[in-house]
Parts: C-alpha cells; structure tokens; sequence
C-alpha cells in the first residue's frame, strides 16, 4: 500500500506532465470508440463475439519517453519500438494478455559541437571543440493482466489491457568533453552514467481498435503508456574511465554532470563557458554525498500499428462426426415470384458467426452443404437493398434431405437491366457511367457497365427517367423509361438496350429530335433535351471543337434552303453559348439541301418519310490542324 501511495503521489505531484499524458490516453481511446461506433454495418460479418480463441499480434511504433529529473543539457529523445502479444478469449468478453515489448530511445546534449572557454591558468578564451560519446537506451518490458473486448461493428472491435509484469532499462550513458590543443585542456562538459542492466517491477495500460479482414487475420492500431518505476542509475562510470577522467572524491557513483555556461565572454555568436569552478553536480545532489543512488522514475508512452491472427480451437471430435445436411435458399420477387440472380446471401449460425456466404445462380439459387444442424439465419442483398431474410429451425433439418427456404425482394422499386452498345453495333461498351435521372423528382442513380456493357440500376415505382451514359470520346443516345407504363406487382425487371456513338473528329452524328415549325428557325422546347446532351458532351470535352451544321429537303428553292438552314444552325449554336459553352468551339453552318443522304433531289418524288430523312441537325468534332 505504501508502494501504491508513492507512485500516486509521484506521478500526479512531481510530474505534471504525467496528468496530461493519461488524460491524452483516456481522450484517444474515447475518440477510437467514437469513431468506430459510427462505422456502416457490412455483410457478410466476420467478427467473432462470444466464441473462444487465441490471438496472436505483432506490432511496431514509436515511444516518447517521460523521465522525470533534472538533466539539463542532457536531454532523452523519443525512438522506435517493437511489440508482440498473445491474448486468450473464452466465451465472454474477457480474457488474459501477455506482452513483450522493445523500446529505444536516444539521449542527447544541448552543448554545441565548438564554445568558449575561459581558461583560469592563462586568463584567456579559447575556442573549445566538443566531441560526444553515447549509447542508446534499450528498455524491454514482460507482462500479463486481464484484458477486455468491445465489439462496436461487423469488422471492428476495441480491446484494453491491464498487464504487471518485469522492466529492464539499460544504456543511456553520454559523455560530452571539450579538447583544446593548444595550450592542451581536455574537460568534461556534461556526463550522465546512465543505467546498467536495471530490472525492476513493471505495470503497462493499452488500447487497440481491431479490423477483421476475415475470421483469422486483421489489421490494428492504437495506444500505450508503460511504468518501470524507480530505476538506480549505473556507478560503473565506464566512458569516465576509459577517458581517464578522475572526479573530485573516487572515479565511481557519479551519476550526472554539466558545466554552467557563462554570462560573459568573446562576442562571435558561441555558448561561452568557464573553468572547472563553474563545474557542479545536478542541483538535486551535492558532491559531498556522491554515492547516493539517483533513481529516476522511468515511464513513457508511444502509438502502434499492427497485425492480428487468430487461432479458434478445435471443435470436439464427437461435433466432428455428426452428421452434415444440405440447405439451398431461392432468392425472388415478393410480388411476381420471379427468380432473382447474382443476389449475396450470407448464412449465420445460433451465435451469430458467418458461416457460410455465396451468390445465387441465373435461376436464384444458392446451395449449401456440409453444415451442421442448427438455428440459422438467412439474409441477402442485392444492388444494395437488403431482402426480407429467413431462418430455419435446428429441428427442420432431415437426413438424406435438402431444407429449401425462400428470402424475398420487398422493395417497390423495378430493376432496370440493361446494355451499352455502341451505335449501329452489337459491341458492348465496357466502363461507361450509366445515369437514370428524374429531374422533377431530384433523383439521380448511376452505375457502371461490365466488360460486356451490361448494367443493373434501380428505379422507383413512378416517374418517368431520361436513361443515357457518360464516357471519354462518346456521345451517348438518351432512352425514356416511364415507371408509370409499368405494374409493379406484375413487372420487376425492365431491360432496355441504349447505343453511344465513338465520336472520332469529321465524323457527322446526328441529333435527334431537333425539330422546327415550318419555315422557322427558334429552338423548340422539345429540342433542348437532345441539344443539352450536346451541351454536357461538350463540357465532359472541354478541349473539342465542333461544327454544328443544319440540313432541309430538295423541296423550295436553294437560296431559300441556304438560308434557311444557316439561321437554324445559327439558333442552335446560341442555344449551346447560352448554355455555358464558348462561341470559340462552335462552328455554325448550313448546308441547305447539298448534302442530301438518299435520292430525293429536285425533280424526284418521294414520300414524307424520305424527305424527313434529309431534314436534320447535326454535329461533328473538327479536327485539330
């Protein structure tokens, strides 16, 4: 108990700093749980709650040390560490850890590499060269204590650990001497004897957030603080001996020294310094009581990254060799009963562990053998919409028999399963942005295309949606899906098929749906739909060009045409500037009727559908010179 009321009374009277660092420990571990709390439910869930096992880490980071006496210069810096542990759950929250852990840190002075020197003997100043000799602090710590898990989501979990075991402390001796050559003076500036090959009592606090990449192997992070007590620092003094240095008194129990600088001296920018009459132990110790132990309270705290496996122990040879049944799941439409492909269905068992998951066929199912009777849970999803799941019944299970149980798509939603093809072609276009909008409603879905072109998205039950893709050097046709033509309790896939054309420059491509009244040139609001995919192609290109060219029928004459077809070209260039893009990138021209695309010229009768055909507006990427 005195023990205990001692560190307390240490740690929290003579080190302030020591408050701040458990305060800045306890803040962390509560941000880890905050942050982890607010992470999104995944499935399949490969966190294991309540089930027994060992756990293996290994981890690297880095350590700051919190020593706690007068040192000045001498100064101890921060340094790498290393650390394995071993941890053994039951089937509770609770469990054991076992640490081993390496620390390095460095020590240092604060004395220039060249000072003043103010030598008594010959009244005069010198320029002193400073040379350094040291050695590395090396720390290990060995520990077990009670340790306690949280799991906050599917992959995450948070552990703390309590651990008393043994420290050991050794190195951390410095020695600073300044030389002069001429006349000679060799003189100890700073000096601390370190420790040698201290062991002592030893207690470690830790905090770890865990990600399971699986069952077995996960990724973590987090923070520690380790107490190794008061440790004797060494009297060997051997870097004083081997300097030939001889103290006042004997050559061993000094612990730590330094030379005062002083106030005075030449004026070229050094530390200046003076005989060895300014020369003092540290202020806590008098020279007269040299062999004092000095026992430094040495404690530090670091941050870590790290590795987990775990070993889950052998199930019982009598669970071994019962027997294994067979489970198949059908995933389909609540409403229409149609069978449901591609659907990742996920199979947990009584305690909650996933033991199996896969993803049902082009006829909706998913089979699974080898398992064992028991209470499960079935769940799915599909394109992100969890189905209504089901369970079965440990009773329900039959030899030689295959259980069959059903999960269901709920949602009113239609599925839309589609293609991508490029214009005039049966070539699907692999890795275009495929977008579904109701700009009435504010909704906005997109997904991607396979390698054959081919897409799933969803919709809701009403409204109605411009469907048409987003990709470098094409430009995408626009197909209407209007939810309100279909039933929703009779209908769950609409497919529907939309071409892009590869738009390569001085290739034409048509508009459609850019119509004017008869003799007039004003854009009609029926047009701005097709030229505003125009607009966007534009924007997705900023460095193209284009001519946008208007074209009639033979019918009329061909002034009149010309005319007629420049002020239309002209009205939907405007229309583009109107709209945000540069005059700079478009070239307006009519064609009149010179550019026919079938036989229909002057003199020639032909229906309205073939005149129709000559009739158009479009566009083309010119060419860089």
């Amino acid at each position: 108990m005195r023990v205990y009321t001692e560190i307390i009374s240490y740690t929290f009277v003579k080190n302030k700093n020591m408050l701040k660092t458990i305060t800045l420990i306890i803040a962390m571990a509560f941000g880890v749980y905050n942050t982890a709390k607010c992470q999104v439910t995944e499935l399949p869930n490969p966190v294991v709650k309540n089930e027994s096992y060992w756990q293996f880490t290994a981890r690297m980071g880095w350590d700051w040390p919190l020593y706690n006496y007068k040192q000045n210069p001498i100064v101890y810096k921060s340094g790498p560490m290393l650390g394995l542990g071993i941890n053994r759950y039951w089937k509770s929250k609770w469990g054991i850890e076992m640490d081993f852990d390496w620390y390095r840190n460095r020590v240092v002075h604060g004395i220039p590499n060249q000072i003043n020197w103010w030598d008594i003997a010959t009244t005069s100043w010198y320029n002193m060269d400073v040379s350094t000799t040291k050695t590395s602090i090396n720390r290990f710590f060995l520990g077990i204590g009670p340790s306690r898990k949280w799991h906050l989501k599917e992959k995450l979990t948070l552990e703390s650990a309590l651990m008393f075991g043994a420290g050991y402390i050794n190195g951390g001796e410095i020695l600073a001497l300044g030389k002069i050559t001429t006349p000679t003076i060799n003189k100890m500036l700073a000096y601390s004897s370190g420790w040698d090959k201290n062991i002592n009592w030893a207690f470690k606090v830790q905090t770890r957030a865990n990600y399971w990449v699986n069952n077995k192997w996960g990724i973590n992070g987090g923070l520690y603080y380790v107490n190794q007590g008061w440790n004797k620092m060494s009297t060997k003094n051997q870097m004083l001996s081997n300097n030939g240095i001889v103290l006042p008194g004997s050559n061993s129990g000094w612990y730590q020294y330094y030379l005062n600088e002083q106030s005075q001296g030449p004026s070229n920018g050094m530390q200046s310094y003076g005989d060895e009459s300014s020369l003092r132990l540290n202020d806590d110790f008098s020279i007269s009581n040299n062999n004092r132990p000095l026992k430094p309270f040495i404690h530090s705290w670091g941050l870590f990254l790290g590795i987990n496996y775990r070993i889950f122990p052998q199930e019982k040879e009598k669970e071994n060799k019962k027997d294994k049944y067979c489970l198949q799941v059908t995933a389909k439409d609540k409403y229409t009963q149609e069978l449901i492909p591609n659907t990742a269905v996920a199979i947990k068992n009584s305690k909650g562990v996933v033991v199996q998951t896969a993803t049902t066929d082009a006829f909706g199912n998913v089979k699974y053998c080898d398992l064992k009777a028991d209470d499960y849970k079935i769940e799915g999803v599909y394109n992100d919409i969890a189905l209504e799941g089901n369970s079965t019944n440990k009773s329900e299970f039959k030899k030689g028999e295959t259980l069959v149980k059903e999960i269901l798509y709920a949602d009113r939603s239609f599925i839309i399963k589609g293609r991508a093809v490029e214009c005039n072609t049966t070539k699907g276009i692999a890795g275009i942005n495929v977008i579904a909008e109701n700009n009435a409603l504010a909704i906005k879905k997109s997904t991607i295309t396979d390698a054959n072109g081919n897409f799933t998205l969803t919709i809701p039950e009403k409204g109605e949606f411009n469907l048409y893709g987003k990709k470098d050097s094409f430009y995408s046709q626009t197909e209407v899906v209007n939810a309100n033509n279909y039933d929703r309790d009779k209908t769950l896939f609409v497919k529907i098929e939309f071409c892009a054309e590869k738009v390569d420059c001085g290739k034409a491509i048509a508009l459609k749906n850019i119509l004017f009244d008869l003799d007039k040139y004003f854009i009609r609001p029926d047009a701005k739909p097709e030229l505003n995919k125009l607009v966007q192609f534009l924007k997705d290109n900023p460095m193209v060009r284009i001519e946008l060219s208007s074209h009639t029928d033979c019918r009329s004459s061909h002034e009149y045409n010309q005319t007629l077809s420049q002020n239309r070209a002209n009205a939907s260039a405007d229309y583009l500037v109107s709209q945000g893009i540069a005059r700079d990138r478009i070239v307006a021209v009519g064609y009149g009727e010179t550019k026919l695309l079938n036989e229909c010229a002057d003199g020639v009768t032909c229906t309205e559908a073939q005149h129709q055909i000559n009739r158009r507006t479009e566009f083309k990427v010119i060419c860089p010179e």
